[in-house]
Parts: C-alpha cells; structure tokens; sequence
C-alpha cells in the first residue's frame, strides 16, 4: 500500500476536470486567468442555533481562494452562491490543486445516480476512474481511510442531486457496507466518516434551507459578485481584440446590464453579445433568449434554432419537474432529438463499465445542460409558451413556492409580463400577476419587515426587476420599515431593490442593511435610487459592513438631502469631511450615527461646523480624545442638540469639563466610558445639580 495510487488518482482528476472546465465556458477559448475569482464571503444566514459559533461569524470577513482549504482544514464548509457565481468552477478549480500536502477527491453529485446501495469506495473512485484498475482503486481507498487528514472531498451540486438529506438522522457508519447514497453523504456531513478530512459541499441556497441542523457545516460560505477591477479583467480576456470597443459599448449603449457583470456567468453571456452590435439586451430574459440564439449560430449545428426550441423547452421542463439535469438518450430520442442537434447546449458523458461484476449505471451516455440556467430558461419557455393553460393553472403555485423553481419563475416573469400590454387577457399573464399579488400581499399592511421576509422580499423584487408594471404595483404598497439583516446583498439585488425606492411615493420610515456586505459599488446603487426617487427616507442605516469604508461618507453625500437620519455604524469609516461640508450646505437638519468607526481628532472640526444642523450626533467607540476645540461650537446659543454621545471615547477629565461646558445646549450628553475620575465625575454631579438639570441630562 503507498501513496503512488492516490498520485495517480489526481493526475487522472486533473486531467478530466481541465477538460471539463473548458466546457463549462459555453464562449470563447480565451484562456481565464487563475487568479480572477468571485468573493467568498462568510455567513451566517444557512445556519440555527445548533451551533453557537454563529456569535462568532464576522460578517464582511472574506476568505480568498488561496487560503479557502488552509483555513477550513479539517473541517466541513459550505460554499453557496446565486446561479452563475461559480461554485462549480471553484470546486473545480480547487481539484486540479497539486499538493503533496493534501490530495483531493471531486464528485459531481449530479452525476451519481446508481441502481441501488454503493460503498464509499464506489462513491469516491470506481464511478468517477474506472479506466484505472480495479487493484489501484482499493489502494488508494485503503490510502484514504488511513490518512484522511489529508484528503479533501468535495461534493459539488447538492441541488442538482435526484436524491435529498432532509429526511434522514445520523447513523452508525462504516466504510465496506453499501447504502443509499444520501445515507453516505449525510453521514459524511454529521462527521461519522472522514471526520478528520476536509469537506466542502456546494449548493444553491434553496437546497441548504431544508437541511437538518446535525448535517449543516460549521463554516458556510457565499460565492458574492467579482470585485470591479476583476470583473473588467475578465471581461478584457472574454473580449480579447475587440473588448476595447465592447467596453465602451457597455457604457453608452447597454449600462443597464452593467450590474449583471458582476456575475461570471452573465459576465461572458453579456461580453459574447456585446460584440454583435445589432442586437438590443433590455433584460436577463432577453439575454437569455439572445445567448442560446447566438451560441446556435457560431456553433453552426445542423439544426436551426427555432426548430430545437420546442423539443429542448420540453426536455428541460420534464427535467425539472422531476428535479432531474441528467439525460439519457432515450430521453433526447422522446423528444425527437439527437446528439448532435443538442451538442452546442449539453454536456455529454460516457457511464462505468462493469467493474467487480457490478454496473453502477444504465446506458451508455448521459447528457446535461452546460449550466443550469440554460435548463431553467428552456424550462420557462415551454411553460410560457407550450404548456396547456389548464397544467400552468396547476403548477403556478408550486412554481411560487418551491425555491428550486425561483430562475425558472425569473425567467417566466420576463416571458410573460415584459413589455406586456397593461390590457391583455392572456390567461396565463392573468394568473401569474395573481401569484405576485398574493405573494407580495403580506407585505401590505405590515408595519415591518425583517430577516426571511426580507430575503423574500428581495427575491421578488430580482424576479420582477425588468418588469414595468409590477414593479409600480409592489412599489404602491412598499412595507415603510424593511430591514435586511445577515446575508450578502448582490450589485444585482441593489439595483432591484433600487427600482422599487425610486417608484414608491410613500416615505420609507427606516431602511436598514446589517451584516450585508454592502461596499461601495452596491451603497452607490442604492444612494442613487434614494436620491431619484421621489420619496423620503427617514432612517438609513448601513451596520457592521467594514468594506463601505470611506466610501461611505462620500457616496451619501449625494442623497443626504432625502434623509432625516442617516446611521454608518462599523463601517470602516476614518474620513467624514465631505459629508460634513454638504450637511452644512444643505442647511436640513438630520442625526448622524457614527458608532464604532475609526473617526479621529482631526474630523471633529469639520463636525464642528456642521454641528448646527445636527439634531443629533452619535460617536460611540471611535477613537477620539481631545474635545476641547470641539465643546466650543455648542457654547452658540442657536445650537440645540437632543442627543451627543461619546461613549468609550478616552477624552478623559479635561474633555469631560470642556463638554460640561455645553450641557445646556444639548438635551441628553452621554460620556460613559470615556476615562474620567471619579473626582470629575463628582464635579460633574454637582454642576448638574446646581444647574437644576435633571441627573439623566448627563451619562458618565
């Protein structure tokens, strides 16, 4: 027994998932640079409170790819993403990673679809490499048992499996005995097996949400948008000789799609038809449409494009309706189609000779689509436009409420009601804005929206961002107080929820984003929509987001004049002199909150001059010590304050006197935990008797 099995193992991997990673790229054979990579960011969203770790999650903490095994070794991670982020080409990538440290196991889960009970060692090597020997594979599995701390497996596609973990509880475990293959996975997940390697599994979120709480990861992470300077390097490399010119036709011609850019996928769908000058993109469903028009004509297969929409719309339905993305022949030859009609759309794969007297699969190829969404848009096609008005009756409201179904919803919403006539009769229309009327309902009359709901919320709001109409509809009856708490908001998902601000007329009571990663690329989206809208903002608040940094200050200068208060609260801020200087020019008084930042001495002074039309300032825990200067601007009788904090400030005794100084000027003074001695805290007690304020006028 040695280590050359698994050696040989991995280079066969390597070689399988480069191939396979070519594919992927349904454009282009530019060569994609290694390090470009969307962000992962940690979160805690997906988990319950089985796991007190939770408390501990810094939400804008964001692990890169390099350090994504070295900082979860040995444990059990998560990586969940929107369609089209890149989970897939993460893991990947991930796999073909040569170390002699660590050695890794890839499985598409999509894939393993056996007849009945497998082993581990089918599971993980004898489906996967059945052209190496049948002696290697049991070497190398006796390998794995041995030293599994330097193993990582990683199990790609939960989402996409015919088979579900939702219903089981853990079980004893062993290796040799053949199970269900769920049986196998979950008990990979609470840790009975491999419980010293490291594994990661991939899943869009919807899957994630039924998942029992002992077979949840510790560690979950969100595949979030490329960073802007990779976005544009990448898209330079789709673009190659002419991305100068398709560059600048984002800007002056397609800007709408800029936020879709942000997402790999739509990233090189985007790019491939931005060259084609004559085709107008209004929407991701038009996108879509063009994407699969364009992949048919450069492609130049023998069938047209029109002639294979409606068997591939049926096909892709039928799939997923059973959850199934794995084809057989037979099922191309029911719809009236061939391999080579679908090749520009699918992926094919040949099955597991017989091995140890034992065939895992039937036929001899399977066939899926070259991403899902390519599925999800066909599925969405036949149900628009083949499906019988009796079965879309039926099905609608499950397409509602099954999560699985949200691109395909996505994609419907755009078929259907995108640049509809607001008079139609279409039965199917009228049944649709039905489902988005009874689903945006709840929202009606509550007087606040937190957490799921807002996530909820969100989604619709994505689902329903290229449609006009609707976007009116959900607009008049826009819940006043929305607060979105937990997980990572996407360029896409600001500028949806931007269109509902800048069309409702009703005032917003508070808007809150905390731990949602906001930076500013999304802050901008969204101080943007404040400030077109004609509606007022009376609370914003962006919490416990480090990455907005100064950019924070800056980019709400521009809607500052729509706020009555506006909260920056652990966000990396040092620099405030721009929002100072416009808070003074607007001459509106507001509350500004900048709690737990990095705002030092040298910003009080342009505080100061805006301190006249501050009704309240807040800067608890930053890293002010000398008041002195500052306690001067409140000594002007038209100055009055309701609320001046400086908690956990260390200005110490001679900055408690000097703010003393102006107690009557402010209607409660808080100065708790700023270093000051109990003899000053004494002088302080006195004065504010003697003054005849009441004890609470001051904190200390």
């Amino acid at each position: 027994m040695t280590e050359e099995a698994v050696q040989k193992i991995a280079r066969c991997q390597t070689e399988r998932l480069l191939r396979h990673l070519k594919d992927d790229i349904p454009f282009s054979d530019a060569k994609i640079d290694e390090n470009i990579y969307p962000q992962l960011v940690k979160v805690s969203f997906y988990y319950t409170e089985y796991f007190e770790e939770v408390k501990k999650i810094d939400p804008n903490q964001v692990v890169k790819f390099k350090d994504l095994i070295s900082e979860n070794k040995g444990d059990y991670v998560v990586l969940t993403g929107p369609p089209g982020s890149g989970k897939t080409t993460i893991a990947k990538r991930l796999s073909c990673q040569t170390s002699a440290a660590e050695y890794f196991f890839y499985v598409s889960l999509m894939e393993v679809v056996p007849n009945g009970p497998i082993t581990y060692k089918q599971l993980l090597l004898d489906h996967i490499f059945p052209d190496i020997s049948e002696e290697i594979r049991k070497d190398a599995f006796r390998w794995i048992k041995e030293n599994p701390d330097r193993c990582v497996v990683i199990l790609d596609g939960y989402d996409q499996a015919i088979w579900s973990i939702q219903d089981l509880k853990p079980q004893y475990a062993d290796y040799e005995t053949p199970k269900p293959v769920n049986q196998l996975v979950s008990n990979m997940c609470c840790r009975n097996v491999f419980s010293e390697a490291t594994l990661m599994l991939t899943s869009r979120s919807h899957a994630l949400l039924s998942i029992p709480s002992y077979f949840r990861a510790k560690n979950t992470l969100l595949v979030h948008d490329l960073e802007e300077k990779d976005m544009k390097k990448f898209f330079f490399l789709i673009a190659r000789e002419n991305a100068t010119e398709a560059w600048q036709r984002l800007h002056d011609k397609a800007s709408h799609l800029l936020y879709l850019c942000y997402n790999p996928l739509l990233l090189q769908f985007v790019v491939n038809l931005l060259l084609d000058d004559s085709i107008p993109i209004q929407s991701i469903t038009i996108l879509f449409q063009k994407v699969i028009e364009s992949i048919h004509r450069q492609n130049s297969s023998q069938a047209g494009s029109k002639d294979l929409m409606n068997p591939m719309s049926s096909l892709a339905f039928k799939g997923m309706e059973k959850s199934v993305f794995l084809f057989e022949v037979d099922d191309l030859q029911k719809e009236g189609l061939t391999e080579v009609k679908v090749q520009d759309f699918v992926i094919s794969f040949g099955k597991l000779p017989k091995s140890g007297g034992q065939r895992l699969f039937d036929g001899d190829k399977r066939f899926y689509f070259c991403h899902q969404t390519l599925q999800e848009y066909f599925a969405a096609h036949y149900i628009a436009k083949l499906m019988p008005y009796n079965k879309f009756s039926n099905l609608i409201p499950q397409i509602f409420h099954e999560r699985r179904w949200s691109m395909v919803k996505r994609f419907l919403v755009g078929l259907l009601l995108e640049g509809a006539p607001a008079s139609t009769h279409d039965d199917k229309v009228f049944d649709l804005e039905a489902q988005l009327f009874q689903l945006t309902a709840f929202q009606k009359d509550c007087k606040e929206i937190k957490k799921h709901n807002a996530y909820d919320l969100l989604e619709i709001m994505v689902d329903l961002q290229d449609c006009e109409k609707m976007i009116q509809h959900l607009a008049e009856q826009l819940c006043p107080n929305l607060h979105f708490m937990g997980f990572p908001l996407s360029l896409n998902a600001c500028y949806a929820l931007g269109q509902f601000l800048q069309h409702t007329h009703k005032d917003i009571v508070q808007l809150s984003f905390v731990q949602c990663n906001l930076k500013g690329s999304t802050l901008q989206v969204i101080s943007n929509a404040i400030k077109e809208g004609d509606c007022m903002v009376k609370k914003l608040v962006v919490c416990d987001c480090t990455l907005v940094g100064n950019d924070g200050p800056e980019i709400m200068c521009d809607s500052i004049i729509k706020l009555d208060a506006l909260t920056l609260e652990n966000c990396g801020i040092t620099k405030i002199n721009n929002l100072c200087k416009k808070i003074r020019v607007n001459e509106k008084r507001i509350c500004l909150n900048l709690w737990a930042n990095q705002i030092q001495n040298d910003e009080l002074t342009a505080l100061a001059e805006c301190v006249p039309f501050l009704d309240a300032l807040e800067l608890d825990h930053n890293h002010i010590t000398d008041v002195i200067d500052f306690a001067e601007c409140f000594k002007v009788p038209s100055v009055k304050m309701t609320v001046l904090s400086l908690r956990y400030n260390m200005i110490g005794d001679l900055g408690a006197r000097a703010m003393m100084g102006c107690i009557h000027n402010v209607g409660k003074m808080d100065l708790a935990g700023c270093n000051i001695s109990q003899g000053t805290k004494n002088e302080m007690s006195k004065k504010i008797g003697d003054q005849g304020l009441h004890e609470s006028s001051v904190l200390f």
